[in-house]
């Protein structure tokens, strides 16, 4: 859905009127031990078994996130060696699960997913993995609809990851093992352009952590990470441990204990990420000689893609005359200008088109500016100059008027006519184009009514 472009007053009315209110999550996932979906309290860690797997599926999900409510996107993996994936849509209110599609190819050498995540702001899915040997990770886009890979690049800096969340703001995050005496989890940060992972702290806290069965995303509803990790020292030694994710410092806490053997996949959260409008603080528009100036600022803005400016007169219609991008999602305040050259005498309305990156759109309000009728005539010096070949030449005429507009060498010969005929009042401009003429000083003379003037030009090849 568009944020609505709206003034601070109304925003601040919205938040006072919702303010309290919080809406309720479900967090649903799938326990290795049960072999079923289920539900975990976010307070206590506590699985509660929905005694459920999707009808036609006998495969374990290896990771696995949310765009909606009540539902989740799952890759779920076979039982052979290397595991093949699948695409799965598991619905929780009606109990029902689709598969959709074969997933792949992951890149030469990798042979595990390891983890998959939702960017609200750019509507795009990625996917993570890792090799058998701890050595390399990749980083990967996935096509929702057909299981499709694609490459984005080598991970740098994190080569056995086990999970990854992106927040609502589009900030990515995930866990890597550092392998060693005792295996430790490291809280990363990731660059989705550039497949960068930057480790914040040194140890989330988790001792033994394993190399796979695991998962972590966000809540929406307030930021907060959670992980379900998991340890292993032998085998009748091995257990859950879901946790409570700190992303400032890259440390950890304990919420709860899984049983052993209690794997927690597919772990994702529900609910929507909380609207922060486009909040237009201030758009204004003042006349500045034939030119418009627009000048407008926002609060906040969330999945803003950018503003296009459409500009409306008494002769046209609503017409785009420019484009300015947008900062995606902020909570700080930006300020924004354009400037709409060349204009003539008359009124003049604009308005911004906001648009999302989904394509969805809203307009601001409509202001409006006066281009004014010079009140004589003028003929001001060209710009650039020198130049190369072509300058542009500015001139204003108060009435309606013949214009004659002429070129000369120094020598007096006649080398260009840029107006000769009846023009509106108003500020005009015209370009000389000198490619075809040698360096030197030209003249430029105006005449309008009993209105003369001259300037020289300094063509400089």
């Amino acid at each position: 859905m568009c944020k609505k472009l709206t003034n601070l007053i109304a925003v601040l009315l919205f938040l006072a009127v919702t303010s309290g209110v919080q809406a309720q999550t479900t967090t649903y996932t799938f326990d290795g031990s049960f072999f079923s979906y289920g539900t975990i309290d976010l307070g206590t860690g506590a699985f509660t078994s929905m005694n459920f797997l999707p009808q036609g599926s006998s495969y374990y999900p290896a990771t696995a996130d949310n765009n909606d409510i009540n539902g989740q996107y799952a890759i779920m993996s076979d039982f052979n060696y290397p595991a093949n994936y699948y695409l799965w849509y598991v619905n929780f209110s009606t109990l029902t699960g689709d598969s959709l599609a074969t997933v792949g190819p992951l890149a030469s050498g990798q042979t595990s997913i390891k983890g998959m995540a939702y960017n609200r702001i750019t509507d795009t899915w990625y996917v993570i993995s890792g090799d058998d040997f701890g050595s390399a990770s990749d980083l990967y886009t996935l096509n929702i609809t057909t299981g499709e890979l694609t490459v984005v690049g080598q991970v740098q800096n994190a080569n056995l990851p086990v999970a990854m969340a992106i927040d609502c703001d589009g900030n990515a995050y995930l866990i890597n093992i550092e392998m060693g005496a005792s295996s430790t989890a490291v809280l990363n940060s990731l660059n989705l352009t550039t497949a960068v992972a930057t480790a914040i702290g040194t140890d989330l806290g988790l001792a033994m952590v394993t190399g796979f069965s695991q998962d972590m995303d966000f809540n929406p509803e307030n930021g907060n990470l959670y992980w379900s990790g998991y340890w292993s020292d032998g085998f009748f030694s091995e257990g859950g441990s879901f946790r409570l994710v700190d992303i400032t410092n890259g440390t950890s806490t304990e919420i709860g204990t899984f049983g052993q053997f209690e794997t927690i996949t597919g772990f994702s959260i529900d609910g929507d990420c909380p609207p922060v409008p486009v909040e237009l603080s201030s758009f204004t528009a003042n006349a500045n000689g034939t030119s418009a100036v627009l000048n407008w600022s926002t609060a906040t803005e969330t999945n803003n893609q950018g503003f296009s400016i459409e500009r409306k007169s008494a002769k046209t219609n609503w017409q785009e005359v420019g484009y300015v991008p947008g900062f995606g999602t902020s909570t700080e305040q930006h300020s924004y200008s354009f400037s709409d050259d060349q204009l003539n005498a008359g009124s003049y309305s604009y308005r911004l088109k906001q648009t999302d990156f989904n394509g969805s759109f809203e307009y601001s309000d409509v202001v409006n500016v006066e281009i004014s009728i010079p009140s004589e005539f003028s003929l001001d010096q060209n710009y650039p100059n020198p130049f190369n070949p072509t300058t542009n030449i500015s001139y204003s005429i108060p009435l309606q008027s013949f214009v004659s507009i002429r070129v000369y060498s120094v020598t007096g010969e006649e080398v260009a006519v840029l107006a000769n005929g009846v023009q509106t009042e108003g500020h005009h401009q015209a370009t000389f184009d000198a490619r075809n003429l040698a360096s030197g000083i030209y003249i430029v003379r105006m005449s309008a009514g009993s209105f003369s003037s001259t300037i020289k030009m300094n063509l400089l090849k």
